[in-house]
């Protein structure tokens, strides 16, 4: 397994396929702090080269969205020290086995109602959007999530977990370029960039010889939650390999209605169909049996 990712995807992460004109973009290098972080009673943090260092917490202006709408945030971010890929190879299966990754630098992205008020993540902590950095070399950051019925803006909150965790750009922008239903269809965005897939113990993205990045789930793994709407029709597609494959139907209230085999992944690809029940808001799936996944594709049938 190498932690290089090729050329390929570092330039689907530099320039995403498809992503739509921006809705905040932050170049510390010309914009300065100030457009990112919001004055304080305390001192702002100061920017150095272009560069900010992440003090023990520190959190973004508010930043609009719109409800229900698909987005893709991206962070150029580096790491000093010895525990990143560059130097560890083991870095980012100790930083996955950790509680919220906090062997090293974190973000993650915190919604607003319209007064300013936190919205808890639907369906729990395990919902939460968020991600870590673990390369000495300055890399693009990616997630790619849904802003919460009731959403009016977000915080992307940054914690430096003892690390010397440093942020260059940050750019929030609609994601128009998956054409799917659920976030990271095909882990275009490398090994670093879960959004929102978790892997068990054993599991992890890596990238193979021929350069595909795939995702080992291990013992067992989740996909993130994606929106889903009760009696309309989904084409769905595993691309891989393993047994089993869940899919687990949520409501609004974020507890479960029902869980039921959904499909397994062939190497040359398998598909169904499903049709949510009544109720559902929002699903995942869930992957035993040693699945290793290239793709998994949720579609909204016309």
């Amino acid at each position: 397994m190498t932690m290089k990712t090729p050329w390929l995807f570092l330039l689907a992460a530099v320039f995403p396929f498809g992503v739509a004109a921006e809705v905040f973009e932050a170049d510390l290098a010309k914009d300065g702090v100030e457009k990112l972080i919001e004055p304080s009673a305390k001192a702002p943090p100061e920017v150095s080269g272009g560069l900010l260092a992440l003090p023990t917490r520190i959190e973004t202006r508010p930043l609009p969205v719109e409800p229900g709408k698909k987005y893709h945030l991206e962070i150029d971010a580096e790491v000093g020290g010895d525990f990143v890929v560059e130097a560890n190879d083991r870095a980012p299966i100790l930083t996955l086995q950790t509680h919220r990754n906090s062997l090293t630098g974190t973000y993650e992205v915190i919604f607003l109602d319209a007064d300013g008020q936190e919205i808890p993540a639907l369906g729990g902590a395990n919902a939460a959007v968020r991600g870590f950095f673990l390369t000495r070399e300055r890399k693009p950051y990616i997630a790619v999530f849904y802003a919460p019925e009731k959403a009016a803006s977000l915080k992307v909150r940054f914690q430096s977990n003892g690390r010397p965790a440093r942020i260059a750009r940050l750019r929030l922008a609609e994601e128009t370029g998956e054409n799917t239903v659920n976030p990271n269809p095909d882990f275009r965005y490398g090994e670093l960039n879960y959004c929102g897939w978790q892997p068990q113990r054993e599991g992890r993205l890596y990238t193979r010889p021929d350069g595909k990045t795939v995702f080992n789930a291990g013992y067992g793994g989740t996909s993130p939650f994606f929106p889903l709407h009760p009696g309309v029709k989904y084409q769905v597609s595993a691309t891989g390999e393993g047994k089993t494959i869940n899919i687990q139907y949520f409501n609004q209230e974020g507890k479960s209605i029902l869980s039921r085999f959904l499909i397994r992944p062939a190497p040359n690809g398998a598909e169904t169909e499903l049709t949510p029940p009544p109720g559902t808001v929002m699903a995942r799936v869930t992957m035993f049996g040693g699945v290793i996944l290239e793709e998994f594709k949720v579609v909204k049938v016309e």
